[in-house]
């Protein structure tokens, strides 16, 4: 098996430690140096898009931006990008910014547009003199990226302020104070790269963000997130005020991921919560329908959720990269070390290798709340819970304790108490509805026809219930503890008629029924049943159904000596969404906290069941899913992982998307002591993907030999190939220095 083949059969965070492994060598040395004298500036403003904006370079004179001092000036485009050049010889660290001027625009990006009658993706004028928008750069001496947003204005008060704080004179000093500002927010928002040099998108224009990788869509729509919302907590602040106000207040101590009981600012769970509103408002700009954002909808749902229930309140600006100051050559050294350190590193004695599985362990945990046993337990709990709302609409009408032949009807004084205690597809189902609420019943009306009676009726039901019990497989068991809530709001209509000619009765039969919206809110218990070492889960699960229509049509003639009845079953489902978020245990005694968030749209997609019985023959035959219709499902799992060798609890996010019927990509994220590893791999194009929070992006693929092949590179600079040879695979660094994996 080629190393290669252990990259694509490894579907977890472990696939870093396993693509990595065995010794390591070489000799020489050498480091990379840029002389190019050229000073050109480069790159585009955004909060959102800014048009004709005035971008000026200023020199950073004793912490602050020397405005008396203009290095350069342009003026962004229609797309918000500039081009100046310094034209002096100044070499120290830059700030650029960008402030408004006549005629200069805005686009809005908020998801609730940007007030006076202004909406996503509208443009409006910038006429708040205040405003303004920073980038800092640790030197202005050769041709650079620099984009400005609203991270990167927090990195440059976060900059500036240390360097002021810390009493910072010299100029190398400086250079590394501002280095290690950037580095710190990008780890804080969990981004991967230089803010400066991370693409500029225009989350508003959906060809723009169909372009773009998943790691620039999230930086871009972080950005727009953090005004919105700022402004959700202070809603009279405009939007240039919540800018200014955000860069202040972390540059004096950074947010919390979530509020304690005495509250704080603004909060990573806040943010991340705006981050999923204006995603979701970029897919409905979107006219044609193609733009899919859910892979990073899920991913962003687990890590909102985490930071609300696992989160803490003290507030931090995160941890700058030990290699922040390096030069590129040695960045990219530092991260196949980095990789080395959280795999191969953990293997040089039993007792590491005990923690390495046990990591393995704690993904294999939290993944097994997303797998098909789970996914069956629940949607038997939605369809018990489908059973108990037409049961209502049934008791509601006449007072029938007979709404669905699978649930008990109880009535004590004036409340009313629905149970399922039955076993649906092999599921063994024990739940109790209790309050019940709002339902609009219409008339049966029957019309006689020619031979018969035509017989229709039509019921609406918003419902409210508090529910408990259990659902259980032989590989899942979920059960539901008090303080659990499902509303579902449902309508049903049915068209029934029944002719008799001679000694034969028709009767054909039409029936709809309809969930146009199911939330449910529950305390859960979830576990394994027959395994020898049984993973649970405790917290709560949130689950959220758009839409579920199904349509019957049934022809049923009988006589004195015979019965046949023809169905016709059709389902259609819109998206399906369930988050869980709580405690991860087994029975050792191990337990960590996480997220889990699980989203399946099955939007356009038809299933149809066609079947028969003819004195007590049974035959049926259903549709299924194809490659050109299958349920998109993406998960997202975040948590904290302890891993021995790592100083700090190790921040994880586990990414799966389903793209085909039988293909899918896997996206892992981990982030501890200032580094920060996001990982991709496709098993369909069998590529691996690997970049840290310094830039530097590892690629290895599977060639026509079957060998893996590959290269290392930093800003877009190749610094090592990646080869293997006998079995070997190989990194040959420029300088001469090698790895072996």
């Amino acid at each position: 098996m080629s190393k290669f083949d252990k990259f694509k059969n490894n579907l977890t965070p472990l696939v870093l430690a396993v693509a990595l492994t065995a010794c390591g060598g070489g000799g020489g040395g050498g480091d990379d140096d840029d002389d190019d004298d050229s000073v050109t500036l480069s790159g585009a403003a955004s909060k959102g898009i800014i048009i004709g904006g005035l971008v000026r370079a200023y020199p950073v004179i004793n912490g602050e931006a020397d405005t008396s001092n203009i290095l350069g000036q342009a003026t962004t485009g229609s797309d918000g990008t500039y081009n100046l050049t310094i034209d002096s010889g100044y070499s120290g660290p830059v700030v650029v910014r960008v402030t408004p001027t006549t005629g200069t625009l805005m686009r809005c990006d908020l998801s609730g547009g940007c007030g006076s009658g202004v909406d996503f993706g509208q443009d409006y004028a910038l006429t708040d003199s205040g405003f303004a928008l920073n980038a800092v750069v640790p030197s202005g001496s050769s041709n650079i990226s620099v984009n400005i947003t609203v991270l990167t204005d927090v990195a440059t008060q976060v900059a500036l302020q240390d360097i002021t704080m810390g009493g910072i004179t010299s100029a190398a000093e400086i250079q590394a104070a501002v280095t290690a500002a950037n580095s710190k927010v990008a780890n804080r928002f969990g981004v991967a790269g230089d803010l400066t040099k991370i693409a500029v998108v225009d989350i508003t224009n959906p060809t723009a963000v169909a372009a773009a990788g998943q790691g620039g869509i999230k930086y871009n729509t972080l950005s727009a997130a953090i005004v919105q919302a700022v402004q959700g907590d202070s809603p009279g602040l405009s939007i240039e005020q919540a800018v200014a106000a955000f860069a202040e207040d972390f540059a004096d101590g950074g947010i919390a991921d979530t509020a304690d009981s005495d509250g704080v600012g603004t909060t990573l769970e806040e943010i991340l919560e705006s981050t999923l509103e204006i995603l979701n408002a970029a897919v409905a700009a979107d006219e044609s329908g193609d733009l899919d954002l859910d892979g990073l909808i899920t991913i962003i749902a687990a890590e909102e959720s985490d930071a609300q229930n696992n989160g803490s309140s003290e507030e931090s600006q995160g941890e700058a990269s030990d290699t922040a100051n390096a030069t590129e050559l040695a960045q990219a050294k530092a991260m196949v070390q980095a990789i080395r350190n959280l795999g191969t590193g953990m293997l040089l004695s039993s007792e590491d290798r005990s923690a390495l599985e046990d990591f393995a362990g704690q993904i294999e945990a939290a993944t097994f709340a997303s797998e098909d046993n789970t996914a069956e337990v629940v949607n038997v709990m939605t369809v018990a819970l489908e059973q108990i709302a037409m049961s209502y609409m049934a008791y509601a009408e006449d007072g029938s304790l007979d709404g669905s032949p699978i649930v008990d009807v109880s009535v004590n004084s004036d409340e009313v108490t629905f149970s399922v205690d039955t076993t649906i597809e092999g599921v063994a189902v024990s739940l109790t509805a209790t309050d019940a609420s709002v339902v609009e019943v219409g008339d049966e009306v029957e019309t006689p026809t020619t031979g018969g009676t035509n017989t229709t009726q039509e019921i609406s039901v918003e419902v409210s219930f508090s529910i408990n019990g259990s659902v259980a497989s032989s590989s899942v068991s979920l059960t539901i503890n008090d303080g659990s809530r499902a509303e579902v709001m449902a309508s049903f209509s049915s068209n029934e008629d029944e002719t008799t000619n001679g000694d034969v009765t028709t009767t054909e039969l039409e029936e709809s029924f309809n969930v146009n919206d199911m939330d449910l809110s529950l305390s859960v218990t979830l576990s394994e049943v027959g395994v020898t070492d049984p993973v649970s889960f405790t917290g709560s699960m949130d689950v959220q159904l758009s839409s579920f229509t199904a349509d019957i049509s049934e022809t049923d003639t009988e006589t004195s000596s015979s019965y046949e009845e023809i169905w016709t079953e059709v389902f259609t489902a819109g998206t399906l969404g369930m988050t869980l978020a709580g405690e991860f245990s087994n029975t050792t005694g191990e337990a960590f906290s996480g997220s889990l968030s699980i989203n399946a749209d099955a939007t356009g997609l038809t299933l149809t069941c066609e079947g028969s019985e003819t004195n007590g023959s049974f035959s049926e035959n259903c549709t299924d899913e194809s490659e050109d219709g299958y349920v998109d499902v993406n998960i997202g799992l975040a948590f904290m992982a302890e891993i021995n060798g790592v100083s700090d609890a190790v921040s994880v996010t586990l990414s799966a998307e389903r793209t085909g019927l039988e293909s899918g990509q896997v996206g892992v994220s981990l982030s501890y002591d200032g580094i920060t590893l996001e990982a991709s791999l496709d098993s369909e194009a069998e590529t691996l993907t690997v970049t840290n929070q310094d830039g530097v992006t590892l690629s290895v693929e599977e060639g026509e030999d079957g060998k893996a092949t590959g290269s290392i590179t930093n800003n877009g600079t190749q610094y090592a190939t990646i080869s293997e040879v006998s079995g070997v695979v190989l990194v040959r660094f420029s300088d001469g220095d090698f790895e072996s994996f």
